[in-house]
């Protein structure tokens, strides 16, 4: 018995250092928990503005070296010099006389009728025809006479007729009229002839192909070609009828090309100089790019461009000295109703990281702040 009463003595002492240790144990997890917490948690606050525009004009030189303050930029520069012949075909236009034919004027009257030149006479669809040349038509005979219709059209192509004389009395229409024995016809003849403008077009044709040719030698588009005519023949003049003409030519293609990055890195420096200190340049529109070549020196390998560009911009976050402490702890509700109170400020979408954080990071340091134009 005395032996039970010292065992169970030992564990009595014993119980209150288990419960130290499971209360340590307790906050150790807590701890470790709180750490991984504030450790992990991440957030990310997009704030999206109504950006600015600014375009501009920028003269860029062409060199070996890009020097940014010099406006220079590394460009590379090749020519090729081809000869091209090729065969055209003018443009062909179809000219249509107006239709006629010959009518005989009968007289089955008492009289001579005299008859003048553009003498209307009708037949019975109603289309007007003119005789061409003053005749006479003896009295009981008849007599032939030319005539052609007033207007153009394959539909005064009619069969032999039977034509009234409008401008006669009407009791003499019927004794003196007018009568085809043939159809009448119209002249349809389709004309060739060179003019300036096909040859314009056919040089325009071969200085494609000469580039085409080359850009497929090279494979590569710069993104500067510029074509020179050295030389040009034809074997035409305009105003010569032919069914086809030659040309040609013996052209320099001169091609110019430097890397994207480099203008990109020139218009960015350049803009930031442009836009107000506190604003903050978010893009350069690469669809409103364009660029002129203003002269170019193929011994020296030197040029010079014009470049029209746009760009986006907005407030710089950095430089207003944006609370970022505000929105600890903060849930996303909170966070975008809070940033909406700023009227710069268009929207704000917020990532929260891991997944099932539900509230921003307790430390400023874990929140990260990115300006987006819409």
């Amino acid at each position: 018995m005395p032996k039970e009463k010292k065992t169970k003595l030992k564990t009595s002492n014993l119980y209150p250092y288990k419960k130290i240790v499971n209360v340590y144990l307790f906050l150790t997890v807590i701890l470790i928990i709180s750490i991984f917490y504030l450790i992990s948690s991440k957030a990310l606050v997009l704030i999206i503005f109504e950006p600015e525009k600014i375009s501009s004009n920028f003269i860029i030189q062409l060199g070996s070296e890009t020097n940014l303050e010099k406006e220079t930029i590394k460009s590379e520069f090749a020519e090729e010099i081809i000869e091209k012949e090729e065969t055209f075909s003018p443009k062909s236009e179809t000219m249509e006389s107006k239709a006629s034919g010959e009518v005989t004027i009968i007289n089955n009257y008492g009289k001579n009728q005299p008859l003048v030149a553009t003498t209307r006479l009708l037949s019975p669809e109603g289309f007007l025809f003119r005789t061409a040349e003053y005749v006479m038509a003896p009295a009981g005979g008849k007599v032939k006479v030319k005539v052609k219709t007033d207007q153009e059209g394959q539909k005064y192509e009619i069969g032999p007729s039977t034509f009234t004389i409008p401008g006669l009395w009407e009791g003499l229409q019927d004794k003196i009229y007018g009568q085809s024995f043939e159809p009448m016809k119209r002249n349809v003849k389709k004309i060739s002839a060179i003019i300036q403008e096909d040859i314009d077009k056919a040089k325009e044709k071969i200085k494609g192909d000469a580039v085409k040719e080359v850009l497929e030698k090279i494979k590569n588009e710069p993104k500067i070609i510029k074509t020179e005519i050295l030389e040009e023949f034809s074997d035409s003049q305009p105003n010569e009828e032919k069914e086809n003409f030659k040309v040609k030519l013996k052209i320099k293609i001169m091609m110019i090309d430097f890397s994207d990055k480099s203008l990109e890195d020139f218009l960015s420096f350049s803009f930031k100089a442009l836009i107000p200190q506190e604003k903050k340049l978010l893009s350069i529109n690469k669809n409103n790019l364009t660029h002129t070549l203003l002269n170019y020196d193929s011994d020296k390998k030197s040029g010079k461009i014009k470049v029209s560009a746009e760009g986006n911009f907005a407030p710089d976050l950095e430089l207003l000295n944006f609370p970022k402490d505000k929105l600890v702890g903060l849930t996303e509700e909170e966070v975008k109703e809070y940033l909406k109170n700023f009227t710069i400020i268009k929207d704000v979408k917020v990532e929260l990281k891991p997944f099932w954080l539900k509230t921003m990071p307790l430390l400023s340091d874990k929140i990260e702040i990115k300006i987006m134009g819409e």
